[in-house]
């Protein structure tokens, strides 16, 4: 798992938009865990609590599910999958476990993304 650390929803949502694209045009399958915003949180979780099995989200050119399930298994093996996380880190990639080879951390840095503090 990588993680998009720093201050901001937007600009990290930025942040995983570029990553994913370098990324995925390295031959990586890109998944990314987002929050919900918190009301939109809680008038999901609020029909789910009230019986619902699955909650359909609907957006410009996109869909997902919501569930009480955890998808996490789901995330194909060799799969990257990006968590976005909202920290006082300066904005930028990080890679606790070590996923990115030396090739995609030079593509990533010649893109501007910072990773693991360093441009």
């Amino acid at each position: 798992m990588l993680e998009i650390r720093g201050p901001g929803h937007h600009e990290r949502s930025q942040l995983a938009a570029l990553v994913a694209r370098v990324l995925s045009a390295q031959g990586r399958e890109v998944w990314v865990r987002m929050d919900l915003r918190p009301r939109l949180a809680a008038d999901i979780a609020g029909v789910l609590d009230e019986g619902a099995s699955r909650v359909l989200l609907v957006g410009e050119g996109m869909y997902g599910i919501a569930s009480r399930e955890d998808f996490d298994n789901e995330v194909p093996k060799g799969a990257v999958l990006l968590e976005l996380r909202a920290t006082g880190d300066l904005l930028g990639l990080y890679d606790p476990y070590g996923e990115l080879s030396t090739g995609e951390v030079d593509v990533l840095r010649r893109e501007g993304v910072l990773v693991d503090g360093v441009s």
